[in-house]
């Protein structure tokens, strides 16, 4: 009964902190006369789209690859058959999820993924 309580209450502040940073919530400043020159101002720099190099392959081809391991590779970055088999295996394994990462040496990934680049 107290895991429960506790869980509440861990979900309900973490709930109220992400209200109190909410720009709805946020209290708007007073509009003010800029005293500075405009040059002075704080430039925003608005972050750039990712660029897709090339069309993402479909990993889930490679034995031992499913739609989950699939999606983590993606998080790393890895979405074609070329960029997997520039990997190293123990290097890839440690970046992979425990139960992931022990697969990319016992299923043979990257021989797999050389494989399909070259065709």
């Amino acid at each position: 009964m107290s895991r429960l309580v506790a869980f509440l209450l861990t979900v309900l502040v973490g709930w109220l902190l992400t209200q109190l940073d909410s720009p709805e919530t946020a209290p708007r400043p007073a509009q003010q006369k800029m005293s500075a020159p405009a040059s002075a101002a704080v430039s925003t720099v608005k972050p750039q789209p990712r660029r897709k190099t090339a069309a993402a392959d479909d990993l889930t081809q490679i034995d031992g690859i499913g739609p989950a391991a699939e999606k983590a590779l993606k998080a790393l970055g890895i979405q074609t058959f070329k960029q997997l088999a520039a990997q190293d295996a123990d290097q890839l394994a440690a970046r992979l999820p425990k139960l992931l990462g022990s697969r990319v040496k016992r299923d043979g990934w990257i021989k797999q993924a050389e494989q399909l680049a070259k065709q």
